[in-house]
């Protein structure tokens, strides 16, 4: 990921200029509208395509008028709302394996890649998605939307998208973390149905009330993810099953959350360690392991805003306990993090 040179684009007296332009441009293209909730924001989604809509709004849960962080707008368009012609040298994006840039000019943030041209100005909580059409819609867009313009607000806002699970029980939280392919989205969905919230199974928000206060974690997305071996390992969960998505892994809905598990205290952070035998257990380790294997994924793997999202991260470390966990049984997860969290809800 290479930030893009300002003369690439624009020259930097006029690249502000160039982005709010863009970004009048998407909102005067609005004809949907629904305010949604995902994590502590609300979002006011405008957009010509109710498909666009649609996709964020299966993911909102709350009440936004209640959402702590300040709200954020969010324009969904493609070329047929602002023709491609439009965009200036440099900021039409390259399909979604090709490389990513960013930008930033003030209060104002771009990002191109990935199939996609993202533009959050920070200053007025106005952002704009753009992609050439529906079809080129990166599919897993299309299942977990709004990642750059989540992570980018929650950078804002004092607190992080993390890559990361999350299971609650009584009283806390414990975020589940490893590199993509540790089983995340396993462990955390092997505790649907055994009285323990499941907040995420991939990502999550962390907030705090204050700088350098207790955090909590808010959920995100409202379905989970399994490869055909994990649901071999969850098979009380395929009747959940509703679709397949990106790389043909099936869709599972997370169960209905109440108000008080919208924001918990996080007190746990569990890295996953695959144990072929045994039963599952969960060992202390350092704050400083714990940090290295959160920070890679959620800071790499969506661009932006690295520094403030670091720097929440070494916050959030230092107010929990770090474990790690080791998944022999899956059958065993449940009740392993049920008593590090303080008992079942």
């Amino acid at each position: 990921m290479t930030p893009t040179d300002h003369s690439s684009i624009a020259s930097p007296r006029s690249l502000h200029a160039t982005l709010i332009g863009l970004l009048d441009r998407a909102e005067a293209a609005a004809g949907f509208e629904t305010v949604v909730r995902i994590g502590p924001t609300a979002i006011t989604v405008r957009s010509p395509r109710r498909v666009y809509i649609d996709q964020v709004a299966a993911h909102s849960f709350g009440d936004p008028s209640t959402a702590p962080w300040r709200p954020l707008t969010v324009h969904l368009v493609d070329s047929d709302h602002l023709p491609v012609e439009s965009l200036p040298r440099g900021m039409v994006p390259s399909p979604s394996i090709g490389p990513t840039s960013l930008f930033r000019d003030g209060d104002t943030v771009g990002f191109t890649g990935d199939g996609m041209l993202w533009i959050v100005d920070l200053a007025t909580g106005r952002a704009m998605r753009w992609v050439p059409s529906p079809a080129d819609l990166p599919a897993w867009e299309a299942i977990r939307p709004l990642r750059f313009g989540l992570k980018t607000w929650a950078a804002r806002e004092g607190g992080a998208l993390l890559h990361a699970g999350a299971v609650a029980g009584r009283l806390s939280a414990a975020l589940l973390v490893g590199p993509s392919g540790t089983g995340k989205s396993t462990t955390s969905l092997a505790c649907l149905g055994h009285h323990l919230h499941v907040l995420a199974d991939d990502y999550c928000i962390s907030m705090t009330k204050e700088p350098g206060g207790p955090p909590s974690v808010c959920p995100t997305y409202l379905v989970g993810h399994l490869d055909s071996r994990s649901l071999e390992l969850l098979p009380h969960l395929q009747a959940r099953v509703t679709g397949i998505g990106p790389r043909e892994k099936r869709l599972v809905p997370l169960d209905p959350l109440p108000a008080a598990a919208l924001a918990m205290p996080l007190s746990a952070v569990c890295a996953i360690v695959r144990s072929p035998v045994g039963a599952t257990r969960a060992e202390p380790m350092s704050r400083s392991e714990a940090l290295r294997v959160l920070a890679p994924s959620t800071l790499l793997q969506i661009p932006g805003s690295p520094r403030e999202t670091w720097n929440q991260l070494t916050a959030l470390i230092r107010h929990l306990q770090p474990y790690r966990l080791h998944v022999g049984d899956i059958a065993d997860v449940p009740h392993v993090l049920a008593e590090l969290l303080g008992g079942a809800r």
